[in-house]
């Protein structure tokens, strides 16, 4: 998995990267095509985990179970049930976890939960 950069683009290269990303895919017509466009845009890694995720659609669509989905494609259920939101037009969203120090104290969370015996 390839490690991501910390700093975000800004908003307005952000927008014109979109834009030319769109105007790309647009321009995709032919097999040959979308072989330029992946060697152009993605590594060899990059563009077998995209169509993997694309095969794990198709094989959720078919009917498929999870793990047999997980041994033929060596995907994870963490993928395959993101996939599947997806598919049911729930976003396909990372869900970010809650730094240590914004979670409540553990005794704190008692004495909401259980105020009788926590005071």
């Amino acid at each position: 998995m390839p490690i991501l950069p910390k700093k975000k683009l800004n908003q307005a290269l952000r927008e014109e990267a979109t834009q030319r990303l769109l105007k790309e895919v647009g321009s995709i017509s032919s097999f040959v095509a979308l072989e330029r466009f992946f060697r152009k845009f993605f590594s060899e890694q990059e563009k077998d985990t995209i169509l993997r995720r694309v095969a794990v659609e198709i094989q959720i669509l078919n009917g498929r179970k999870y793990r047999d989905i997980k041994e033929e494609l060596e995907v994870s259920g963490n993928i395959i049930s993101k996939i599947k939101r997806a598919i049911q037009g729930r976003d396909y969203i990372v869900r970010r976890r809650v730094p240590y120090e914004v979670a409540p104290a553990p005794l704190e969370k008692k004495r909401r939960l259980f105020p009788k015996y926590y005071k």
